[in-house]
């Protein structure tokens, strides 16, 4: 696609990781492989039969993505998590706290 630049794989990364640009805003993606020969476009990574047949490092990164939405299921507003969730990042990124996957 013409609006992805700067495509990279992050191979030292804990799990199976890509970072590039779409339409100039920064992404770093996290991928796993799952044990399905046709993925459908509606798979639902909550349901434990997706995890069958799939080796650690991808568990791993399913899990991140499935933690992730079991805590945005238990907040009473996302909205308001995200915007907290997004200064709290700034904040330690500027006083060198966090770490993010392209630094791993």
């Amino acid at each position: 696609m013409e609006e992805v630049s700067e495509l990279q794989p992050l191979p030292d990364a804990h799990f199976p990781a890509m970072k590039f640009k779409l339409h100039g805003i920064s992404i770093n993606l996290l991928y796993a492989n799952v044990s399905l020969a046709v993925v459908p476009s509606d798979l639902d990574i909550s349901q434990n039969s997706v995890l069958y047949g799939v080796d650690e490092v991808n568990l791993l990164s399913l899990s991140e993505c499935r933690v992730a939405d079991q805590i945005l299921d238990l907040v009473p507003n996302i909205e308001n998590f995200r915007t907290t969730l997004r200064c709290v990042k700034y904040w330690a990124k500027r006083r060198g706290v966090c770490v993010n996957v392209s630094q791993v």
